[in-house]
């Protein structure tokens, strides 16, 4: 609360600083000297109110009315800000996909369409399982819903589909979100291909433990079971032989 004729201080000076440090800080005008076109110009260098003396009835209302204004304005930037990070957040490598409780597709970022082939508009209100592969069985599916439904969350290597038919290998990690009663409401997975990965690995262990000419196990690969062996019977304490 202001008063236009403010000691060794200009009022719109005064103005001019709060809405430069202090933007989202209500300012309201409390004078029986300014006139009410005085008024609407100091509204348009950014006063919240305007209140004559003569009203003072009026200055209740006009704190409310600001304070009202402060947090409706706070919730917009805090909503923008937050658009912002799931922008962001979407234009990530790894595919995003939101679906709603029943899995039924709702969004997806670039990196999903790149990932499988699909355009956005071809898989938003599909269910999930259209990118199911056939090397799971019905257990595996139904162990992934029954954690997403108890824990609401799963991750671990699954098969997928490509649109042109390939079947590719992603880590997957499934989170639920939950409303504000503990209900899962939408589900949100990221996934990461790892195929090529996959397939290095395996290469380098069938050079570290086969014979490159026999493709017979070699030595390496015997100590290495060995080796696990061992630890198994120590852990379990039982024999070997």
């Amino acid at each position: 609360l202001l008063d236009y004729n403010m000691p060794h201080l200009r009022f719109h000076d005064a103005l001019a600083a709060v809405n430069e440090s202090r933007p989202d800080l209500p300012v309201i005008l409390v004078s029986g000297s300014v006139v009410e076109e005085k008024g609407l110009e100091l509204l348009q260098r950014g006063l919240w109110d305007f209140v004559s003396k003569e009203q003072m009835l009026r200055l209740p209302l006009a704190v409310e009315r600001s304070l009202q204004e402060t947090n409706t304005r706070a919730l917009l930037r805090d909503a923008e800000q937050q658009a912002r990070i799931s922008a962001l957040a979407f234009e990530t490598s790894d595919a995003i996909v939101i679906a709603d409780a029943q899995g039924v597709i709702q969004r997806v970022n670039p990196a999903f369409c790149e990932t499988t082939g699909y355009k956005d508009d071809e898989v938003v209100g599909r269910r999930l399982s259209m990118l199911e592969s056939n090397r799971h069985d019905q257990v595996f599916y139904e162990s992934l819903w029954k954690s997403l439904n108890d824990m609401g969350r799963w991750q671990g290597e699954v098969w997928r589909t490509h649109k042109n038919g390939d079947a590719y290998l992603v880590w997957q990690t499934i989170t639920g979100v939950k409303d504000e009663t503990g209900k899962i409401t939408h589900f949100v997975s990221v996934a990461r291909d790892i195929t090529a990965r996959k397939a290095a690995e395996e290469q380098i262990a069938q050079l570290a433990f086969y014979d490159p000419l026999t493709k017979l196990p070699n030595r390496r690969l015997l100590i290495d079971r060995l080796h696990f062996a061992l630890s198994s019977c120590r852990r379990t304490q039982q024999g070997g032989a």
